[in-house]
């Protein structure tokens, strides 16, 4: 007896419909996990940059409470969220004797120790400090 197998449908997968199908699901599954992992990324970068803006914002307001700050660059670092903070702080005077402009650039690393060199800032916040008029 003799077979036939040009007529014979045996409902399987032939080996090149199994190839195809697990490189198709590899590639959908190489595609979540990027998505995954970007998405991971995505959410550690905005906590950080909320973070940096608190300790932007803390800084701006103890300027507002401190009566008239010292004109120049301060830099320094601060504890928030169990991590360090780095920032710098500019005050430039106005055409008002009464009147500063606070600038607060806050940064995740430590800054290199050279004057004007501040990129990289995660929060960036500019705000108007004043003494007291007698």
């Amino acid at each position: 007896m003799s077979r036939s197998f040009a007529g014979r449908s045996n409902g399987g997968f032939t080996l090149l419909e199994v190839v195809v199908a697990l490189a198709v699901v590899a590639i959908a599954l190489g595609a979540l996990l990027t998505a995954g992992s970007q998405s991971a990324r995505t959410g550690a970068h905005l906590r950080d940059k909320t973070i940096a803006m608190w300790v932007a914002s803390n800084l701006t307001a103890e300027v507002g409470l401190g009566g008239a700050p010292p004109v120049g660059e301060i830099r320094g670092k601060a504890m928030m969220a169990g991590r360090t903070w780095y920032w710098i702080r500019r005050t430039e005077t106005t055409g008002d004797s009464h009147l500063f402009r606070v600038g607060v650039r806050v940064f995740a690393r430590p800054l290199e120790i050279r004057p004007g060199v501040a990129e990289g800032a995660l929060a960036e916040l500019s705000t108007l400090a004043g003494n007291t008029v007698p």
